[in-house]
């Protein structure tokens, strides 16, 4: 019924807007064959009235005609994968899903299908289907059969067609919504009220979805399949984010063109997952909880209904049978369905990828000769023991940033002892150490709340969450616990905390080497497309600057479906180092808005 309203109104307003241009013609057309003829102003006001009817249909036409674009990515040919074409066209038979025109190879960590539309809302649909080298690089054949089938499953006929129709509708609504933003017309209007309450009423339809398209995968490929490759999506997709894409990104420190093939080395031997850090990474997507803005289930619920429990188990599924971390592939679902063509192809993203990075990765190449020129003086100054507090925090940063962790950490302790009432010194070292996995950085991070109590809330936080990730929540209670009595903005307002339309930006004002440290820090984020600065004026203590960091996060961690904003801030802000408050918003769904203000002003583009 709700989805029919939206078609309802949309035909009906089309309805009226034609009867009423047709009848006004017709009224015209009438009146002008009277003896007196038509009173000229009468004239006027029928030319008026139609011109303004015939604005309306074309409005309306014009916002049915969703525009939505095609995948990026290579077309994949039948004759050149014959063997992923035949896997594709058995899923589509067995589950009964509409064929697809188009099947593109792309550089996400992900697959998808995408229907867009002939003729607008009510017209039919052409169906690509786009597959993310580096999933199929990931999976084994079996494990990337599952996850196909759960693709497809979102449009089966096999369990619920009404809550796939609403799967499909809510993303045409989306569509619709954003390809008519910022008209203010009837459609627009209800659409931004009709979107949203649609979106809502079918939240737990469309969750549900996600658990019928797993039931897909388990029907295709087996249980125990369709749960390992979940799995193994959770844990490499947190590799390539965390570990391999910074590693390929820190190269542009060091030389001045691109000198990777991302694409054709990623998870071949020396570019694999540690297997600690999967097992870490499994253990804290098994803490997940899901969101209540996110229609796909949290991966421990996804797991349940497949009849597994994830390894270390929850005393709710005790009886299930374990699932343990599965082993890397001896044999990738892109070996299998690609064969001699897995090299072209890897080949060619690579070329394109070294096309678009070329201009950023050469930015981030000076900015990094920039700061190894500054990063030598100050090396200068600590040998000759003249290093103050101040320079000593920004030798610390940069020589993390330029030559390591290993070599920063070193580094910052042997810092914190020539400046032992240093809170700031304690943090850092604090926090790189439990980056690294060393539980000693506790020690320094309680150093720290004793420096500075009203860092507290931030510090206990951290130490509560690095041992919940270890899966040691005796040691994270009490941490937890502090958090939950003490949390809330500390010597914030509200004016610090949200950013409004009626804000008044100005110029930032920083000087060139915080700029390039930023750059750096942010360059090393595969995450976000390009960044910006600006300062924000304030009422209460304007003698404290408070800079907002502006990020465009790129379209594949828009596209993802567990997308953090909260983490990557926290990764944003950890690495800055402004002389003053700093807030991070992303310039994405409601604050798109934004980008658009902030990159008018002067200089306010420091990355992308």
């Amino acid at each position: 019924m709700l989805a029919g309203a939206g078609y309802a109104y949309v035909l009906g307003l089309l309805a009226v807007l034609i009867g009423s241009l047709f009848a006004i013609v017709m009224y015209g057309r009438w009146w002008s064959r009277q003896p007196d003829g038509i009173n000229p102003l009468a004239l006027i006001v029928i030319v008026v009235v139609a011109i303004a009817l015939s604005a309306g249909v074309r409005i309306v036409v014009s916002a049915l005609m969703v525009d939505i674009p095609v995948p990026e990515g290579s077309e994949l040919r039948r004759d050149v994968a014959p063997e992923l074409y035949k896997l594709i066209d058995e899923l589509c038979e067995k589950l009964r899903t509409p064929r697809f025109q188009h099947v593109m190879i792309s550089t996400e960590f992900n697959a998808g299908i995408r229907q867009c539309p002939r003729f607008g809302l009510f017209g039919g649909s052409v169906n690509y289907l786009w597959i993310g080298i580096p999933l199929l690089k990931s999976l084994t054949p079996e494990q990337f059969r599952a996850v196909l089938a759960h693709e497809l499953g979102h449009i089966s006929g096999n369990h619920s067609r009404f809550r796939g129709k609403i799967y499909h509708l809510s993303e045409t609504w989306t569509n619709l919504l954003n390809n008519i933003k910022g008209e203010a017309n009837v459609v627009h209007w209800f659409a931004r009220w009709y979107a949203p309450y649609f979106h809502a009423y079918t939240f737990t339809l469309r969750r549900s979805n996600e658990f019928d398209a797993d039931k897909c995968a388990a029907e295709v490929s087996g249980p125990e399949t369709a749960a390992t490759a979940l799995v193994a999506t959770a844990t490499i997709g947190r590799y390539l984010e965390e570990k391999y894409w910074p590693s390929i990104l820190d190269r542009a420190g060091a030389v001045p063109e691109p000198d990777v093939r991302p694409f054709t080395t990623m998870l071949e031997d020396g570019s694999r997952p540690d297997r600690a850090d999967q097992e870490t990474w499994y253990r804290e997507a098994l803490e997940e909880k899901s969101g209540i803005g996110d229609t796909h289930p949290c991966l421990s619920e996804r797991l349940e209904a497949l009849g597994f429990r994830g390894v270390p188990a929850a005393r709710s599924v005790a009886a299930k049978p374990p699932l343990p971390l599965p082993e890397p592939p001896a044999e990738s679902a892109a070996t299998r369905y690609l064969g001699e063509w897995l090299a072209q192809y890897t080949k060619l993203l690579d070329d394109e990828w070294t096309h678009k990075k070329k201009t950023r990765w050469r930015e981030r190449y000076e900015d990094a000769q920039i700061a190894r020129d500054e990063l030598q003086e100050l090396i200068a100054l600590y040998q000759n023991g003249r290093l103050d507090e101040r320079r000593a925090g920004r030798f610390a940063v940069m020589a993390y940033e330029l030559d390591g962790a290993e070599k920063g950490i070193a580094l910052v302790r042997s810092l914190a002892a020539i400046f032992p009432s240093s809170a700031p010194m304690h943090m850092r070292l604090g926090y790189w150490l439990l980056e690294s996995g060393d539980e000693s950085g506790v020690a320094s991070l309680n150093q720290a709340m004793v420096l500075e109590p009203k860092r507290n809330v931030d510090i206990c936080r951290s130490i509560g969450e690095f041992y919940a990730r270890r899966g040691e929540k005796d040691k994270a209670g009490p941490y937890e616990a502090f958090v939950k009595q003490n949390a809330k903005f500390d010597g914030a307002t509200p004016e610090r905390i949200v950013v409004k339309r009626s804000d008044r930006f100005i110029y930032h004002s920083l000087p060139p080497d915080v700029l390039t440290r930023a750059r750096l820090h942010l360059g090393r984020m595969s995450n976000v497309k390009a960044a910006y600065v600006v300062q924000r004026q304030v009422r209460e203590h304007p003698e404290k600057p408070t800079y907002i960091v502006v990020i465009e996060p790129t379209s594949a961690f828009q596209a993802s479906s567990k997308v953090d904003l909260d983490y990557l801030a926290f990764e944003v802000i950890r690495g800055l180092d402004l002389p003053g408050d700093v807030g991070v918003e992303f310039a994405v769904g409601q604050l798109k808005w934004l980008k658009t203000v902030v990159s008018e002003m002067r200089s306010s583009k420091i990355l992308g």
